[in-house]
């Protein structure tokens, strides 16, 4: 059999599929908290619209400078779903290496919490603070528009001169 036929079409879409066959398993544990996969899509989908009521669409590249969360697991599939390109900006990394990051991948947006809003916003002209965000907007959510080829995230290496070089990851290149 064709084994790239049955591949899901993208990230977004493997998450869809996990979604349906197990929407009441336990997806995402944060300290007291447990969301099911159903849970975790509707959180998803929310993100999503944020994002695009922000302008955020397919190939845009979006920073993400959020410590280890529920928070950074909800707005990385929601970039996947969207078809849009998840920088990650570790927040233990030093300022001057983020804004290379930010600047080199020519990024849209940075999506951090307000407790990062000095750092966050010397990065981007453009950011949305997740923690102070209001209820999802009521937007249309373009298809599924990613493909296998489609870039996923842009992941940047130490670099041999000293520079952090980018590297993009495609959704096929994931799954």
């Amino acid at each position: 059999p064709d084994v790239a036929a049955s591949l899901p079409a993208h990230l977004g879409d493997a998450f869809a599929r996990i979604v349906r066959s197990h929407p009441d398993r336990p997806a995402l544990v944060e300290g007291g908290r447990t969301l099911s996969y159903a849970e975790l899509h509707e959180a998803v989908e929310a993100a999503c619209r944020t994002l695009v009521e922000a302008g955020i669409g397919p190939g845009d590249h979006v920073g993400v400078h959020l410590a280890s969360s529920a928070d950074l697991v909800v707005v990385t599939l929601a970039l996947f779903r969207l078809g849009a390109v998840y920088v990650p900006l570790d927040p233990e990394y030093p300022q001057q290496r983020l804004r290379h990051m930010v600047e080199d991948s020519g990024a849209a947006l940075v999506v951090a919490h307000a407790a990062q809003c000095e750092r966050a916003a010397s990065l981007c002209d453009r950011v949305l603070y997740w923690d102070e965000r209001g209820a999802a907007p009521e937007v249309a959510l373009p298809a599924s528009v990613p493909t296998h080829a489609s870039v996923a995230y842009l992941f940047y290496t130490s670099g041999s001169t000293g520079q952090p070089k980018g590297v993009m990851v495609s959704h096929g290149n994931v799954l």
